[in-house]
């Protein structure tokens, strides 16, 4: 089997080299070779992005950015990955750079960039190139990083000594890159400098944390945060929006020609195991395509990936397994690999398949696991718990019926839920009388004495209710002013993990009117003098609890009557109104009286009295 492996892969790099390409030549735009849009986005075939393995830790552009690969090969993207492990030799040149639209450095912070892969890189982008970085701050000094002269040639560079900053970024600047982007989620984000021609267009408590500029024919984006389009942040807010938005602007002046027709070769299929016992054989069927218009000969690979016992040490390698085939164009093949665990814990699978390429590997596409179990015949101890997310004083259902003995009898349960409490049996309640995040622990014993534990974290979370308030704006009105009252300082209700929004604004104006509304505003006039007591009860559902009542005092005078006002002095709501509004009336009469006596006793003086 490695005779025939190092066979076909001296063939193959015989076969399959690049075509030296002449000085630095400027390739061709092509702005208009859409075929299709989807979500808005161009649909072109022929792009090609390269991401950068060997100066990376633990990269793979179809397992770490397995979401973004997908949106970017359904959108017509062709991606491949240079290198298969960190410690590959080989040299990013620009006659293989060449070849690609544009080139991903995916957190570049183990291995060096030697002074002619900065070259290399630097003409790629003055030739027409796109260039992605994202993080690679990793300080290999107090002044140095490994990706220092490759960003500063663009006036961009990492802020020092490193400071990480807000990971949520709403200050955004308009750009082809950030259309249509409103707010980011960036992990360990830090800071960049800048200077002229480059921009930032993202900012992060002031400082710029995505720069984007334009160098010869070339395009470039530095992203200071290596995380962001990673699967767990990928879906976060706006950061897939602006992922396909970079490598479209990135791409745009791309699509070829290209000096050399590269292979295209996915791995359609393949049936990895669910989970594994120690010391048995699993042949693996993986099945892969040539969608390219020759024949070639790759390499088919289940790496030897490391195996973590449940405390996330490693432990040992699962034993992998590789073959070579040729692979004619337009057909697929079958390659059965076999694999083996040599000890018990947990790991993931992994497939890709590659070929020689300039001076290292070119990956053209792979597959992956999720988390499996490799078991021996010791029992495995496994629990659920039900709410998920419980609140404080709230019982928690722990049910270990999902562990497995694996021969022998479970015979005890024993659980410690994290905060100084414990209890025995299969399923057992209990109540958390703070918030927070507790390590719940369940160790189960089988009949021959042989044990296994199962650690999870529960979160405890402390809801609240909605909280009412309002502005009447008058305060004090004449009798028939319309008032607006205005909700906009209510706050929202949390039910321990969202936000639980008021959908009801319920109104008790003192006056006998009633009314209840979604709308934070409205208006309301009083048809009587007097004090009112205006009462607001808001209604968010699903909150705890979920309504909140608040008062608030309005004042309405008499409009003037016969040249006079009597103004309403506030008093108590404990008084009735009774007296005082008789004494309003009484006023009123006596004024209105006295002036119609006035005026009559003018008009009978004669004028010589006057």
């Amino acid at each position: 089997m490695l005779t025939l492996l190092l066979m076909g892969m001296l063939t193959l790099a015989s076969n399959f080299q690049p075509a030296k390409a002449e000085s630095n030549p400027i390739r061709v735009p092509m702005r208009h070779i859409s075929v299709n849009v989807k979500d808005g986005f161009p649909i072109t075939p022929t792009r090609r992005v390269l991401f950068d393995m060997l100066h990376v830790e633990q990269f793979r552009f179809y397992y770490s950015y397995s979401r973004l690969s997908d949106e970017l090969s359904a959108r017509g993207y062709v991606l491949y990955q240079f290198g298969r492990e960190q410690w590959d030799a080989g040299q990013l040149t620009y006659d293989m750079l060449e070849n690609f639209d544009t080139l991903v450095l995916p957190n570049p912070q183990i291995v060096p960039f030697a002074p002619s892969e900065v070259e290399a890189i630097t003409d790629f982008v003055q030739n027409g190139g796109g260039l992605l970085v994202l993080g690679g701050s990793y300080p290999v000094s107090d002044s140095d990083y490994p990706v220092k002269d490759i960003i500063t040639h663009f006036g961009i560079e990492y802020e020092l000594p490193i400071t990480e900053l807000n990971a949520f970024v709403t200050d955004i600047s308009p750009h082809p890159i950030t259309r249509n982007v409103t707010k980011l989620y960036m992990p360990s984000v830090e800071a960049l400098n800048i200077t002229i021609p480059a921009q930032g267009v993202a900012f992060s408590q002031g400082k710029p944390v995505i720069a984007v500029t334009e160098s010869g024919s070339g395009r470039v984006v530095v992203i200071a945060a290596e995380h962001m389009f990673a699967n767990w942040a990928i879906e976060t807010y706006d950061n897939l929006l602006l992922a396909l938005n970079a490598f479209e602007w990135l791409s745009e002046l791309g699509g070829g020609p290209y000096p050399q027709e590269l292979p295209l070769i996915k791995v359609t299929s393949w049936n990895p195991p669910t989970s594994m016992f120690v010391g048995t054989d699993y042949a693996v069927n993986v099945e892969i395509q040539n969608f390219g218009n020759d024949s070639i000969t790759v390499v088919v690979t289940i790496p030897s990936v490391p195996i973590f016992n449940k405390t996330g040490w490693g432990v040992g390698e699962v034993i992998g397994d590789s073959r070579s085939i040729n692979v004619p164009s337009g057909t697929t093949e079958n390659v059965s690999l076999t694999i083996r665990a040599p000890v018990c814990g947990y790991t993931c699978l992994e497939t890709y398949v590659y070929a020689p390429f300039s001076s290292s590997y070119l990956v053209f596409d792979g597959k992956y696991t999720d988390k499996i179990q490799i078991l021996t015949q010791q029992p495995v101890a496994n629990f659920t718990w039900n709410p998920l997310i419980p609140k404080v004083e709230e019982p928690v259902t722990f049910d270990g019926s999902a562990s497995t003995p694996n021969g022998g009898t479970i015979t005890k349960y024993e659980w410690d839920f994290g905060d100084s409490e414990c209890a025995t049996g299969k399923m057992v309640t209990h109540a958390y009388s703070s918030p927070g995040t507790y390590t719940v622990t369940l160790n189960v014993t089988d009949s021959e004495g042989l044990w296994d534990i199962e650690q999870n974290q529960i979160q405890i979370v402390q809801p609240y209710g909605p909280k009412a308030e309002f502005t009447a704006i008058p305060e004090t009105a004449n009798v028939g002013e319309s008032i607006k009252f205005d909700v906009s300082g209510s706050l929202l209700g949390w039910n321990g993990t969202h936000e639980m929004p008021i959908t009801e604004y319920r109104w008790d104006f003192g006056d006998g009117n009633k009314t209840t509304t979604p709308i934070p505003i409205v208006y309301h006039s009083f048809s009587s003098s007097g004090i009112y007591y205006v009462t607001l009860t808001v209604y968010a559902p699903g909150a705890t609890p979920e309504t909140d009542t608040t008062s608030r005092k309005v004042t309405i005078i008499s409009v003037p009557v016969g040249g006079y006002s009597v103004p309403i002095k506030g008093y108590s709501i404990e008084k009735p109104l009774t007296l005082y509004l008789a004494l309003v009336a009484i006023l009123t009469v006596a004024f209105t009286a006295i002036k119609r006596e006035t005026h009559r006793r003018k008009k009978e003086t004669p004028e010589g009295h006057k």
